[in-house]
Order: structure tokens, then sequence, then C-alpha cells
């Protein structure tokens, strides 16, 4: 019903302004919508008992009152009052007929009446009028969301919270009530504040408390209708109010695929008392080990359908890898860890999801019509309770799906949207049939209700998709193909292009390789021309591509004496051939080619060459000429000591360089050991700490495995022991059980206790990076200076030069002394916090295994005769002192080792080198000058 037009309040207001009378409405007929609406005086409250279970972090009411007709007609509805402010929150309002659980639910619906008053009401529809005079019991539960009001607001991270909830002793009703009582329930016996009232006898007071419990009344006597009396009750509740704003729910059934897949969008609130201080992870950590209660929502249980599968957890960062998904044949359990702990005021937003065989949840009768059976809300079951403001549910049908019929098990009065439509996703043409529900104010007491949804799926809507799918590739093929046929191209010159098609590999070799001989041009023919190219530029690699870089440079040397000398050319680990040469008088041009081979392929078997000739005095075209054509290719061959008879060079047969060969030990099965703690390789110092960092983490990440793995043993081990009958093996195997988690909690711990290595060796990676350039500009400067020195030996240019080749080194000396203290500080912070970790670890999991073993010395193996039994079981307390002892022992163990201690120095890193460099720059150019 639409509000009122302005005329008809106008006229409404004139009407009561002159008094007039206005009969009172029967039942049957529609009140209207009036400034205060009342409904009709035609019932009486005989007996009522009101109930209010403060247990959870939301509110639940009952109200079990009997009812009685007190007026001369028939009647079929009864009103319940709420506030304003309680219509907004209150939810899963049901009826159900006290003495007749066979009767079903009632029907319920808020009263359509727009009045401005502040209380407004349910309507409940008999399912049979009443009598005059006739009596009914009725059973009316509800729930009330954000109920409670923390008090204080706010308070430490590890304080206890207490939450307020404010209330009527009276049940407020629509009728006048001849005996009543109230009872509040709350989740613990620690209720510091209550309201206390005066019965009719001055001497009695309300209410009393028993435990946890309070009861106001009973109170007899007629009470109006609409009569309260307002109370408040304070009392502890060190739990998370777990608050789901809106749970998006979306439901794809699949009839090809054989499958259902779930997911399920949560924004999450915790309605608990604020943080009075910042969050302190330490404090939180260290408490976590005695596990007291907290306000804080720190893990989460769902219990999902048998045969479940590929469960997921993310949020709005990425996925996360803090979650349990076991799948049994009776059920399946997804455990949750937040992030973070969820205080009072934090939010949480995450996604979950899995998959569901169809045939766990749909079925197909024999009409052939499919009915599908899901959970209406499938998430958290927690202790402490859960509640949703918002519920939005979506189920994707298959395409083509019709006659699409839905009931559901949660309160009509929930339910604010029930619609069909169709969704349109990939290779769709019509859409899938989609379903929509939204309900509001649900509780985790609604998992077990289920949506059924009844539907038509005909062979040809299934078949249609496949089918459009084949034709659509095989159009795109035809068009394809008939693209390629159209000649779009200026068609070929009978003439053009012989000499292309003419032209050999050897042509081809001759332009591409320059440097080579044509008899290496030639070996392509008979080759492959990837590897001649590779034995061409004097490399030989077994594996990837390696990379190579080449430089090219010519020098001028002074005439010599006709004489034999022994030249040496060194590049940095590479050692130079042995060259023997006639010098003519006059200067003769020297050019030569380096090759730098670096990989980082395991098991690659690398050749570094540095080839240098010295050629004779010709012109220098010609000079250049045989520079290129005359390169060294003995070292084509692997393994053997020979080189070209052709060659130019007169030196003798290349040697192996032990530090320019890396061998393969894949079949090396000693692997490490302390006689050979460098191994063979020879890298750069950066890729082998960036090695070592990739290597501690993958040590974090497999000692978080072996933890969840032992845990996960634990858990089976004592399921195990449950279901074998024998009392001593079911006790005492959950008490190993328990040691065996604890132990893998030592696994958990350790793994982060040495989270922070791969950070630290990190900056030592990272200064070696800064290094480097500083190593790259004096190598240059030293380079530049060597070739100037060369040309002219009496230039100005050189004193230049020396002088900035000093500063070069003395900045180059500040950056590696840089470098070797935070390399020092960084490896013995890195591997005395590892040690520590180790040594906690282990004296904490030997202090677990000794008393495990106690546990199993009290498991009696005396071998038994067929007929006779064991021993009564007796060692039941014995066991749980044993599982005490180790507790206390766990608390009162302390690190005895040495803690880290620091130089001492009053200076940073790297002053002292510092201060030398710089005196040697001073020297140097006082020297110079």
């Amino acid at each position: 019903m639409k509000p009122p037009s302005f005329a008809s309040a106008l006229l409404g207001l004139a009407v009561t302004a002159l008094g007039s009378s206005v009969p009172a409405p029967s039942s049957s007929s529609s009140p209207g919508a009036t400034e205060a609406f009342r409904p009709p005086p035609v019932f009486r409250n005989v007996n009522l008992v009101h109930v209010i279970s403060l247990e959870k972090n939301y509110v639940k009411e009952q109200i079990n009152v009997l009812i009685e007709n007190v007026s001369d007609k028939q009647q079929d509805e009864y009103y319940v009052p709420f506030t304003a402010d309680q219509m907004a929150r209150v939810g899963g309002l049901e009826v159900k007929d006290r003495k007749d659980a066979s009767a079903g639910p009632f029907f319920a619906e808020p009263a359509d009446h727009y009045s401005r008053s502040d209380t407004q009401y349910y309507r409940i529809r008999l399912p049979a009028s009443l009598k005059p005079g006739g009596q009914q019991t009725l059973g009316i539960s509800f729930f009330f969301l954000k109920a409670y009001t923390p008090l204080p607001a706010s308070i430490k991270q590890d304080e206890q919270q207490f939450l307020s909830y404010s209330f009527s002793a009276y049940a407020p009703s629509a009728y006048p009530t001849m005996k009543q009582k109230t009872e509040v329930k709350a989740s613990s016996a620690s209720i510091p504040d209550y309201t206390k009232i005066s019965g009719k006898d001055a001497k009695v007071e309300h209410p009393q408390k028993q435990g946890s419990k309070l009861t106001y009344g009973p109170f007899e006597g007629e009470i109006p209708a609409g009569a309260v009396s307002p109370a408040q009750v304070r009392f502890e509740f060190t739990k998370p109010v777990t608050h789901v704003s809106i749970l998006e729910r979306e439901i794809h059934v699949s009839h090809w695929g054989g499958n259902v897949a779930f997911e399920e969008k949560y924004t999450l609130q915790n309605h608990g008392a604020n943080l009075s201080v910042p969050f302190n992870r330490v404090k939180w950590a260290q408490s976590q080990y005695y596990n007291p209660p907290s306000t804080a929502l720190k893990e989460m249980r769902f219990p999902l359908q048998a045969g479940s599968a590929d469960a997921y957890f993310t949020d709005t960062i990425g996925n996360v890898s803090t979650s349990k998904f076991r799948s049994g044949k009776r059920e399946a359990l997804l455990e949750l860890k937040p992030r973070y702990p969820i205080f009072g005021g934090w939010k949480y937003p995450f996604t979950i999801g899995w998959n569901v065989n169809s045939a766990k949840v749909l079925r197909r009768t024999a009409s052939g019509r499919y009915v599908l059976k899901v959970p209406f809300i499938e998430g958290p079951k927690q202790v402490e309770g859960v509640e949703y403001g918002r519920v939005n549910v979506r189920v994707l049908l298959p395409e083509g799906a019709s006659d699409v019929q839905v009931t559901t098990g949660i309160p009509e009065s929930s339910i604010t949207e029930l619609s069909h439509g169709v969704h349109k996703t990939y290779l769709d043409t019509v859409g899938r049939t989609m379903v929509t529900m939204e309900a509001r104010n649900l509780v985790d007491e609604f998992r077990d209700r289920a949506i059924i949804i009844s539907y038509d799926a005909s062979v040809g809507a299934a078949l249609r998709k496949p089918v459009i799918v084949f034709f659509s590739v095989l159009a795109l093929f035809a068009a394809a193909w008939a693209v390629g046929k159209v000649e779009v191209g200026f068609s070929k010159a009978k003439g053009g292009g012989e000499d292309d098609r003419r032209s050999t590999i050897e042509d081809v070799a001759r332009k591409s390789l320059s440097r080579v001989t044509v008899s290496v041009c030639r070996s392509v023919l008979a080759g492959s021309l990837v590897d001649t190219v590779k034995k061409a530029t004097g490399v030989m690699c077994f594996g990837g591509e390696p990379k190579t870089k080449y430089y090219y440079h010519e020098e001028i040397i002074p005439s010599r004496p006709s004489s034999r000398h022994h030249h040496h050319h060194h590049d940095g680990h590479h050692h130079g051939h042995h060259h023997h040469h006639h010098h003519h008088h006059g200067q003769s041009p020297r050019a030569s080619y380096t090759s730098v081979t670096r990989r980082s392929s395991p098991g690659a078997v690398i050749y570094e060459r540095t080839t240098d000739h010295k050629v004779r005095n010709k012109p220098a075209q010609q000079t250049r000429q045989m520079s290129r054509s005359s390169v060294d290719l003995s070292h084509l061959f692997i393994g053997h000591s020979r080189h070209d008879e052709n060659a130019t060079t007169d030196s003798p047969p290349p040697h192996r360089n032990r530090h320019s060969i890396r061998a393969s030990n894949k079949g090396n099965k000693s692997g490490f050991s302390f006689s050979s703690l460098r191994g063979n390789s020879h890298q750069e110092p950066s890729r082998r700490i960036f090695r070592l960092i990739k290597a501690e983490n993958s040590l974090v990440s497999t000692h978080l495995t072996a933890g969840r793995e032992r845990i996960a043993i634990a858990q089976q081990l004592s399921e195990w022991g449950e279901g074998t009958g024998d009392e001593a093996v079911s006790d005492l195997t959950d008490k190993v059980g328990v040691i065996l988690s604890e132990i893998g909690e030592q696994e958990d711990a350790y793994a982060h206790a040495i989270d922070e290595s791969p950070s630290r060796l990190k900056a030592i990676r990272n200064t070696e990076k800064s290094v480097q350039p500083s190593r790259e500009n004096r190598a240059r400067m030293a380079e530049e200076l060597s070739r100037l020195k060369a040309r002219e030996p009496d230039s100005s240019k050189v004193v230049v030069m020396e002088q900035e080749l000093v500063r070069a080194e003395a900045e180059n000396m500040v950056a590696e002394a840089q470098l070797t203290n935070v390399t020092r500080q960084r490896i013995k912070e890195t591997y005395d916090a590892e040690f520590c970790a180790i040594i906690e670890r282990a004296e904490k999991q030997i202090i677990l295994a000794k008393h495990g073993r106690r546990i199993l010395s009290l498991l009696d193996d005396t071998p038994v005769v067929p007929g006779d039994n064991h021993h009564p079981y007796s060692s039941g307390p014995q066991a749980r002192q044993v599982l005490d002892d180790c507790a206390e022992d766990m608390r009162e163990w302390q690190p005895d080792h040495d803690t880290y201690l620091d130089p001492v120095s009053n200076k940073p890193p790297g002053d002292e080198a510092e201060e030398a460099a710089a005196a040697a720059m001073e020297s140097a150019e006082e020297g110079h000058h």
C-alpha cells in the first residue's frame, strides 16, 4: 500500500481534531493509513513467557503466549508490536502452534501501515479463525541484529569486554496480559550491572539471579496493552561480535561439467569494543600460546557439503594461504585465518569458493524435471554466532532452463526479493536462467535452511551450445581458407629472382660471417648453420643460448728489434695464449678480439676464448682484412688440443682454463660436503647471493608446509583413534595428537622466525649492485689510461687521467669498504637469528617429544591370548597430568643462548674506510703534483 495522499492525511487530521468517534475496524478489513494505528482489542494474553537469549552476538527472543478471543466475532489476525528502530533490525520472525508442531509456521508479514508513530506491527495470520472465547498457544521467535552496545566503548587489547542490552521487563504486546514473566539468559555468569525493579509487594524485588539467568516476574494481574518497564543488563562477552553487512552468494549449475560451483563474497565487521591503544603484534603473538579469550576474530570454520572440492580463499590483496581444507565422505571443512586479527570496529572483506559434484545436490525426477537443493547460507559456524545484515543469493541455471519453481525454508518475513532473470556469459546465445533472492536480518541458525529449485531442461537446449560452437569454429576455418585463397599481391616476373633462388648457404655465410674464412663457411653445408656460427665466434655451449659480447680493438706497437719475444695477454680470469712473432722495424698494428661469455644455466659447459693476433706490417686495408679472417679455429674442436694448420698465427695449441670451464655435476651423487665447500661453481657474487636468497625463501616455505602437515597428521591420528573403539587407544591418541600438533606449531614458529633472513640478505645484494658502477668506472679509466700511454706517452692528458684514476680508485675503495661492512653485519644478524630459532625449536620439540613418550608409556601393549581382554583403562588422569606438565615446561622454557652483541664502535659503518680513502687520494694528488 502506498502512503496516503496529502489530502487524505489532512482530512484524517481534521477528523481527529473534531473528536469524531471512529468505530474499531474488524480483523478482516484493512485498518487504513492513519496517524497512529492501533490493532483492535480483540485478544487477551492469558499467560505469557518472554525469553531473551544473550548467549550469542545477536539477541534471540521467544514469546510463548496463550491467547484468547474476547470479541464476539471470529478473528484470524494477531499483531506483534515493535518500535521503529527494532523494526529495521528484527529478522527471522516465525510463528508456530506450541501444541501442534505439524501445523507448520504461520504466515507473518509487516503490517501494511505507513504510520508516523514509533510503534509498528507484524501481522500474524492464524491458519484457522479463532471462535469467540477460543484459545490458542502461539510460539513467536525472532532475532535482533546490532542489539548490543559495548560498555566501555573501547578497551585494551587483552582486556575483558562487556556488552549492554536494553529491553522491557514487560513483554511488549498490543493486547492486555493477565500473567507474564521475562527470563534473560546471558553468555556468562559475570553480570556486574542489571536493572532492579520492585514488585507489587515492596519486599519483593526483581529480578532473581541464578548463575547467568535473570528472571523478572512472574507479574500477576492485568497489565494494559503497550505497557513497558525499561530495563538494562550489562554482561561479560569476551568474544568477537561478528557482523556480515553484505553476503553475496553465487551458485553456478553446469549439466555438461557435472559440477555446481559456489562463490561467496563477505563484507565482515567486528561490532565489539574498539581498541583504546594501538594494536601490539608482539603482545598478540605471545598471548596466542596460552590462547586466552579474545574479542578479536582470528579464525573461522566453514562446514561444507560432503564431496566439496577445490576450495579457495582470497581477499582484496589476493590469495590467502592461511587456510585448511579437508573433504570427507560425511562433511567437508574449510578453516580460514584472516591476514590479521579482526578487533572491534575493524573490517575484513574476503571471498571463498568451492565446487560440488552435481550428483550431490541435483536430482532428476521420473517426469524429467531437475530438482536442485542447496543451503541458503553456508557461512562460518562460530560458537559466538554470526549475524547477516543482507544476503543476496543468485542461482545460475543451465541455458534454456524453463518452468522454474522456487521454495525456501527461510521465513517469508525476511525475504525482500524473489525474481527470475537472464544472465549471459561466455558462449551463451539466449542466456542462462537466473534466480535472484534477497533476504535481510538473518543469523547463522538458518544455515540448515535450503533452497529447492525445480526446472525443465530439454535435450535441444543442452545441445545448443556445443552445436553453435562447432559451426562457429567451422565457419571461422572456412573464412580463413577463403581469405588465404585470395591473390592480393602482384604477379612475379618470369626472369626475376633466379639469382636469389640459386644462392647457396655458402653465399649467405660469406655475407653474414665476414670474420670467418671461406673454409669455415663451407662447413655449414655439412652441419648446422647455428652450430657453425657459434664455433666461428669462439663459443661452444650446450644448453640455453649464451650471452656473448665481442670487443674489437687495434693498437699501434712501436718498432722493436727483430727478435722473438714472449707476450702474455690477460683478461680478467682468462689466460691468454703464448704468441711468438718476428717484428719488423716501424710500427705494426695489433688487432685482437675478446669474447666474454656468461651463462647461468645449470649443467652447462662453456668455453670462453680470448684470441689475440699480431699482424705483420701491411697496408691498412689488407691488415684489417687479415685480422678478421685469420681467426684461430683450433678451439672449434672440443676436448682436442689441435688447431687449424692454415691459421696465420704461430701460437701453440690452446690449453684449457679451469676458471673458464664449468663442468656439470649432475652425475655427482655426493652432493654438498665439508670437503668441497666452494664446489666447482665460479659465478659472480650477485648471482650467488640471489640463489642464496631463493634457497632461504624455499626453506621458509618448506618449514611452513612441514608444520601444516604435522598438524594434519595429529588431527588424523586423533580421529582414527576415536574410531577404533578402544578406550585406551582413543584417549592416548588424542593426547599424542595434541603433542604432535604443538610440534607442528613449533615448525610454523620457526618458519616465521627465519622469515626475515631473505630480506637481510637482500641488503647485501643491493649493496653489491651499488658497488658495481664504481668498479666498472675504475676499470674503464684504467683501460683508457693504458691506451693513452701506448699511443701518446708524453701527452699532458696522461697526468690528468692518472689523477682521475686515483679518485676513482678512492671512490671504489669507499664502496668496497661499505660492502664489506654491510656483508659482515647482515651475515652475522641473519644466521645468529637462525641459530637462535633452531635452538628454540629443538629444545621445545625435545620437551614435547619427552612428554609424548611419557604418554605412550601409559599404553598397555602386553599381548593377550584370544578370549582375554586388556585391563580396564585407568590412565586418563595420568595422561592429562602429562599434558599439564608439558604445558608447564613449555611456559617455563627460557632461552639460554648468548645474545648477539654489536661490535663496539662509535662510528657508523664505512667511516674508517672513507677516511683511509680520502687520505690515499690526497697523498696520490700530492705525489703527482
